[in-house]
């Protein structure tokens, strides 16, 4: 239980998902539960950031709508082609 404790509170997803079951089969107690539910949110919450954010959009969009340039850029570089 402590290692998902810890793990949990260094925001890995399953360790908080094994410790929700250990406290229902009772194996954890409700303080060590809690206190783990707000470090993994305190965790993940350290991750997001502004930056980050651009970042997993920019890779899952693609290059023309994240940049502001980039479509003036890829169409005057079509027409030189």
């Amino acid at each position: 239980v402590k290692n998902y404790i810890i793990a949990a509170n260094l925001g890995h997803d399953e360790s908080i998902q094994m410790l929700k079951k250990c406290y229902v089969d009772g194996k954890a107690g409700k303080d060590d539960f809690a206190a783990a539910l707000r470090g993994h949110q305190a965790a993940l919450d350290a991750t997001k950031s502004p930056h980050r954010e651009a970042s997993k959009n920019y890779s899952s969009v693609g290059l023309g709508s994240m940049h502001p340039f980039a479509s003036s850029y890829v169409l005057s570089k079509g027409k030189d082609m």
